[in-house]
This record gives C-alpha cells, sequence and structure tokens, in this order.
C-alpha cells in the first residue's frame, strides 16, 4: 500500500524535500533502501490483521528523504499534526540542557533549589539529572520517591512535568514559549505546546486519534491539562520530527559535552527490545556495533515511535492515530517494531559499519 496519491507526493514535496540537508559527512555511506522490505513490513499481519496501518512514516538520510508509508486509500501528508506522546520528553531534555549550557542551572542541582515549595513533597535528594534520566523514585502520579534517587531506573512522566517547572522557573516564561523559540530554531512549522492560546483541538492539521476501551475504537480527548506538555503532550508532524533529529543530531543544537551527556546510557532499562540504555530523553542501543537512539510515545489516541541511527545519519518517525490497549503492547506497536526490524537488518547488511 504504498503507492500514495498525487496529493501525498505534493504534501512530502511541500514539507520535507530536502528537509534542513546538512553537510554531508565523508564518512556516511550512502543508503540504498529496498522499499519493498520497508513496505512489506507495514502490510497488515499477525496481530493486527485486521487493524491497517493508519500513520505516516518517514526514513530520511541527512534530511533527504529515502522512503514514506501511508496508507493506499487515506494518506497521510508529512504536514498532519499529531501528538507525539514521550517523543515531547526529547525536547524538554534539550531545553534543559540549553539551560545548562547557558549556566542557569546544573545537573546536580538539587530539584528544591529551583521549587523550594516541593522540598516537604520530595526532600532534597533529588536532582535534575535524576529526573532526565528517570532515576528520581517518583511514582507516575508524582507520587514522593522511594528508595535512593539515582539507584534505580522508574519511568515516570511526573519526573518530566517537573522539569517544565523548573524551565518556567528559571526564564520566567511559560514552557510553550520556550518550546515555540526551539520550535523556530528548528524550523519545525508544524509543531507548538499547547497552551490556553493554542489548544490541540484546534490545531489545523490535526489528525483525529483513536482509543481502544472495552474493544472499541472510540475518539480520544485533546485538550488535557498544559502541565503534561513537558512530559508528553507536544504537537508535531512527521516532517518536522525529522528535522528534530538533523536539528538535534547534526547540528550545534547543544554543547558537545551536553550532547554526549544526552546520549550516553545513564540507566538501563528493560525494554521488549531487550534492555537498552537511557540518556536524557532517549534511549541507546549498541546492540550489533548499531548505534541507535530511539523513543516511543503512548497516550490516548496517538502512538509513535523515532529512530535516528548516527553511524549513517540516518532516521525514522512512524507516527499513528491509534492506541490500542497497553496491556497488548507489542499489538499496538506491531508495525513499529516490524519496521524497525526491517531497517535494522538493512542497515546492518549495508558493509562495515562507520565510526
Amino acid at each position: 500500500m504504498r503507492h500514495l496519491t498525487t496529493i501525498f507526493y505534493r504534501g512530502l514535496i511541500a514539507g520535507i524535500a530536502l528537509l534542513l540537508a546538512g553537510p554531508v559527512l565523508a564518512t556516511t555511506p550512502v543508503l540504498q533502501l529496498d522499499t519493498a522490505a520497508l513496505d512489506k513490513a507495514m502490510q497488515p499481519a499477525g496481530p493486527r490483521a485486521q487493524l491497517p496501518f493508519s500513520g505516516i512514516v518517514l526514513i530520511a538520510q541527512q534530511g533527504k528523504l529515502l522512503w514514506n508509508f501511508s496508507h493506499k486509500t487515506t494518506p497521510v501528508t508529512a504536514q498532519r499534526q499529531f501528538i507525539i506522546g514521550s517523543q515531547s520528553k526529547q525536547i524538554t531534555a534539550a531545553l534543559v540542557l540549553q539551560a545548562v549550557d547557558q549556566q542557569r542551572l546544573t545537573l546536580t542541582d538539587p530539584l528544591s533549589k529551583f521549587l523550594p515549595e516541593q522540598r516537604e513533597r520530595f526532600g532534597d535528594a533529588i536532582t535534575i539529572k535524576h529526573l532526565l534520566e528517570h532515576s528520581s523514585g517518583l511514582g507516575q502520579g508524582g507520587t514522593a520517591p522511594t528508595g535512593q534517587p539515582g539507584s534505580t531506573f522508574a519511568y515516570t512522566n511526573a519526573g518530566y512535568d517537573l522539569l517544565g517547572l523548573v524551565l518556567e522557573r528559571i526564564y520566567g516564561e511559560p514552557f510553550a514559549a520556550q518550546a515555540a523559540r526551539l520550535f523556530r530554531r528548528c524550523e519545525m512549522t508544524h509543531s507548538f505546546a499547547p497552551s490556553k492560546q493554542q489548544l490541540t483541538s484546534q490545531a489545523p492539521l490535526l489528525v483525529a486519534g483513536l482509543l481502544e476501551r472495552a474493544g472499541k475504537l472510540v475518539a480520544a480527548p485533546l485538550d488535557v491539562p498544559f502541565s503534561n506538555n513537558p512530559s508528553g503532550r507536544l504537537v508535531s508532524s512527521a516532517g518536522d520530527l525529522i528535522r528534530w533529529q538533523q536539528c538535534l543530531h547534526q547540528q550545534a543544537l547543544l554543547t558537545p559535552a551536553s550532547y554526549q551527556q544526552m546520549t550516553s546510557p545513564q540507566m538501563l532499562r528493560p525494554h521488549r527490545w531487550g534492555a537498552l540504555g537511557y540518556g536524557f530523553g532517549l534511549q541507546i542501543s549498541k546492540a550489533d556495533g548499531l548505534t541507535e537512539y530511539s523513543h516511543s510515545g503512548f497516550v490516548e489516541g496517538y502512538i509513535s515511535t523515532t529512530l535516528y541511527y548516527p553511524q549513517f545519519a540516518t532516521g525514522l518517525v512512524l507516527l499513528e492515530p491509534l492506541s490500542l490497549d497497553p496491556a497488548d503492547i507489542s499489538r499496538a506497536f506491531y508495525y513499529h517494531d516490524q519496521v524497525r526490524l526491517a531497517l535494522r537488518m538493512q542497515l546492518l547488511a549495508a558493509g562495515a559499519l562507520p565510526q
């Protein structure tokens, strides 16, 4: 179902042709992808035999589009907007590291330094670094920490929402304004953090999301508290997230030291792909000698996967407006896992991996 309509191609050309193409690295091999194999990975099968893929996938190298996929009869263009779930965390992490680079905070600063009103609730042991790497011990609802901060990986949205409050405190402006400035720098023209001035439900190009509830698909809620923006409620498009990958990984968005920390394993995360390193808002794998920076997103009505392979300067963005029962996560992320496997096989077969 890769044969897309003329409208879809026009959207791709307008949105992502020559996406901020950065300088071509001499050591980066030019990829020739087996698009038929990638197409095959996106066909209904297994647990999704009755539920075709309804979103969009893009693969780009150095900003040049190599492959795209969308549903044949209802194509989704690269400018269409989605709630990107926990992809938001790598954007929040980058904003925090920019503040580090500007010497407005340090990674070892305690949370209570910036939010003293939270000292009684959280104490003084939780640092900015603990929040970035999910080792604070906070519960999903922001409950008081259990265990010693820094000792154990425990994924929580609450930590990133607290980082959003820290950013608001040190800059004296809303998180949405800070995100907007970052999006302008990266030329992400279809991305925003929802606010009273710009609600998710008012996004002109938003794809309607569906969630599975009691075996039925129902419309997803759109306008939720803005306090959840830093952890999972930013709005973006596939084309913009390709631009984001270039901006983060190929341009001087962060100092080398901050970028190194963001993309280095700080903790170990159990995952259905196997144990992964976790940096700051990014998962890290070095399996088979292939470096992979990744993250997934899951909110009601929208799921996503982003992959970036620095040895090939190649990124994948997959956005899907359907969240199935999270009790069967392999079913929910079936297409994501299949296309990741297909792409990894081609990269590993491309020859000696550049270092």
